[in-house]
């Protein structure tokens, strides 16, 4: 019983598992539950899955990346849309994606359309919400590159990195979020996937959660310096009477330093998946 539970729980659920493979699958399973079998467990799930069965027989290419360079969390962000989507009840038409480059912390807005107000109105709220950045990095999409973005960019202080239409697979990391972001949302959408909005922060959650192979770190980690509650967890661990809180200042500091070492070894990984790409 708890075997079946913690493998749904980790696959199936829409914002915990997001019905993603069978690494991330196992990985969380491990952070949350134990038995000796989890492996090999995982990996039947995973394989016998009828919604994965049914939307991953089409196998997709990864997009090719090309590094660029980032040092620090929340710097460079790649943009983007999915869409034209099934048209939502509520009118959604299109996704916009914004992935820091650092972390891989992947944000999705639905977006009744691409006009540059509404592109621009999400984008500015998502900055005002985690902090304004140093670069974006979109396509020459007229939703990206017009006047009202550049007058929004110009006063904030960010610099907009317009990819050239000969080498638009430049930021393929965006690409790559799309392409998870798409399947996955293949697999909880109603037959006419006209509520595709509905699942989207679910989905993105699980991403955000689930370690990435060039940081070896989940972006939710990388990102604030604490790995996400998860129900087992929750559940073993209620907040009792006699919670207190401890000295803040003494717990800061012990994070600062926690926070300069994991960014540190972060920029190390990707440095060294960087490499493993140029070589392969």
């Amino acid at each position: 019983m708890r075997r079946k539970k913690g493998c749904s729980e980790c696959h199936d659920n829409p914002a915990i598992g997001g019905h993603q493979g069978r690494k991330r699958t196992q990985k969380k399973v491990k952070s949350a539950y134990y038995w000796s079998t989890i492996p090999r467990d995982t990996k039947q799930w995973v394989e016998e899955c009828p919604k994965c069965q049914m939307n991953d027989t089409i196998k997709t290419e990864a997009p090719v990346l090309h590094p660029i360079a980032v040092s620090e969390p929340w710097s460079v962000l790649g943009m983007d849309l999915i869409g034209p989507l099934p048209t939502t009840p509520s009118g959604y038409k299109y996704a916009l994606t914004m992935t820091d480059l650092f972390t891989k912390w992947v944000i999705a807005e639905p977006l009744r359309n691409k006009s540059a107000a509404d592109v621009a109105t999400a984008v500015v709220n998502k900055l005002f919400d985690f902090g304004l950045v140093d670069k974006i990095i979109t396509d020459q999409g007229r939703e990206f590159v017009n006047e009202v973005n550049e007058g929004i960019f110009n006063t904030l202080g960010v610099k907009q990195c317009i990819l050239s239409a000969y080498h638009p697979q430049t930021n393929g990391q965006d690409e790559r979020t799309n392409q998870t972001i798409k399947r996955a949302l293949a697999k909880y959408t109603n037959e006419t996937q006209n509520d595709w909005d509905s699942h989207l922060k679910a989905v993105v959650y699980a991403i955000n959660t689930s370690e990435q192979s060039s940081t070896r770190y989940t972006p939710y980690f990388s990102m604030f310096c604490r790995h996400p509650k998860m129900p087992e967890a929750l559940n073993s661990n209620p907040i009792g009477e006699d919670f207190v809180i401890g000295d803040v200042a003494e717990n800061l500091d012990n994070r600062i330093v926690q926070v300069k070492a994991l960014h540190a070894e972060v920029l190390t990984n990707i440095e060294k998946a960087q490499e493993s790409e140029r070589v392969f």
